[in-house]
């Protein structure tokens, strides 16, 4: 990973960043990314959360991969050949904004 200073990060939100919608959608354009000099994509929030549409920052599930998106199998995928581009993948994961559904919420807030 580049040192921190060095970074050109290129935020994306995978259910916009390609027609597709997903996480393949999002690997085929690694190259576009390095051509345009990103060394570092920082995806919004990918677990699962409810309905198909969202940025992601109402989780349901923290440790489940947005099913619209794609599998765990296709995130892992994505961020193989990321690195192998030399791009670092950062993850913006919220806990403190949940969905109803998600369990924590259901044993804590109430």
């Amino acid at each position: 990973m580049p040192a921190f200073n060095k970074l050109f990060i290129y935020e994306l939100h995978v259910g916009d960043f390609s027609p597709e919608g997903t996480f393949d959608g999002v690997t085929a354009r690694l190259d576009y990314l390095a051509e345009l000099g990103v060394n570092a994509i920082e995806l919004m929030p990918v677990q699962e959360f409810p309905g198909d549409h969202s940025w992601g920052y109402n989780p349901s599930y923290f440790f489940c991969a947005e099913q619209s998106y794609g599998t765990a199998s296709q995130l892992k995928n994505l961020i193989d050949q990321a690195h192998q581009r030399g791009i670092a993948v950062i993850m913006d994961v919220v806990f403190n904004h949940t969905d109803n559904s998600n369990p924590l919420t259901k044993l804590y807030a109430y």
